[in-house]
């Protein structure tokens, strides 16, 4: 009994870490608390980046510091439409760093002039499987983070979570499954617990009498 309980609540954790990965993974974008917290995960729709990056595979783009992003480091980043204003998410490798570095002179609270530095970066991307440098270049606002990782297939599954169909299937079904797994397995425990105080409290009171009755006889 106790291994049939160990091993539930094994299973029992095991899927709750999987759907909260799952979630995660396939909303932590769309809200801003994760995205600060730079958790941020993408499904690969392309071949771009292969065989470095296999399509179907769900990616981890973690912070950065702008300043040490260098060649071949790879990036995610948003790229807009300028006709359909649609914003898409490329992951692709950086193939030149464009740094430019201005001086300007501004005045502080006393009037005085002094010189600030200001340097910008931009970027020039390529896709591995590409044959041609991204037409467009980066701005360092329009990175999301550096790559880091990648787990193949889950993108399939994080795609699909974000459609109707597969948000049901693969994040409110289980976790229907597991509040009312976790009910009955309260439940039982309850019902376990006064059991046992019954069973105790029939056995004192069984102990009473046969004391009593053993003072009788006497």
């Amino acid at each position: 009994m106790k291994l049939l309980k160990i091993v539930s609540s094994f299973i029992q954790v095991i899927l709750i870490a999987v759907l909260v990965f799952l979630a995660a993974a396939s909303f932590a974008t769309r809200l801003p608390f994760f995205s600060r917290l730079g958790l941020n995960f993408f499904a690969v729709v392309s071949g771009s980046m292969e065989p470095k990056i296999p399509v179907g595979s769900l990616i981890y783009a973690g912070k950065y510091k702008l300043e040490d992003l260098k060649k071949d480091d790879i990036i995610t980043f948003k790229v807009k439409d300028d006709k359909t204003n649609n914003v898409s998410v490329v992951t692709h490798r950086i193939y030149e760093v464009m740094k430019d570095e201005k001086t300007e002179k501004i005045k502080d609270d006393q009037d005085k002039e002094t010189e600030k530095k200001i340097v910008s970066y931009e970027f020039v991307t390529k896709g591995d499987a590409n044959n041609t440098i991204d037409q467009r270049t980066v701005p360092a606002a329009n990175i999301i983070g550096l790559y880091n990782w990648y787990v193949p297939y889950v993108g399939y599954v994080t795609s699909f979570a974000q459609t109707g169909k597969g948000f049901l299937l693969l994040i409110i079904i289980p976790a229907v499954v597991l509040i009312i797994w976790e009910l009955v397995s309260l439940i039982l425990s309850v019902k376990n617990y006064y059991q046992e105080k019954s069973k105790k409290e029939i056995a004192k009171i069984k102990e009473q009498l046969t004391k009593e009755m053993a003072k009788k006889q006497k």
